[in-house]
């Protein structure tokens, strides 16, 4: 990373809602951010654990073998689009149609 840049390693760094409370005024779009990172972060979590094995016969409607990650990660960040009001719509590799 020195190629990038001269930061040099700190004991501490301050958290996500810290950055955003210092860099977005707006208190809905900090709440909205943290809780796309936290999806983010189980989608993360999820490739780390290995998940990646293919989801049984299931297929998207481009017709590509779809992983259990790619169905995880689907139905998260649908699930965030659904109960977060900021967002009004949506759409998905997996279910391209609005």
């Amino acid at each position: 990373t020195a190629f990038y840049t001269d930061e040099v390693r700190k004991e501490s760094y301050p958290s996500m809602a810290d950055v955003l409370d210092a860099k977005v005024a707006d208190p809905d779009l900090r709440r909205l951010m943290l809780t796309l990172f936290g999806a983010f972060a189980t989608v993360s979590a999820a490739l780390r654990a290995e998940l990646v094995v293919k989801a049984e016969e299931q297929k998207s409607v481009f017709g590509d073998v779809q992983l259990g990650v790619d169905v995880l990660a689907d139905q998260l960040l649908w699930d965030v689009c659904r109960s977060e009001p900021l967002i009004k719509t949506g759409s998905s590799e997996e279910a391209p149609d609005v």
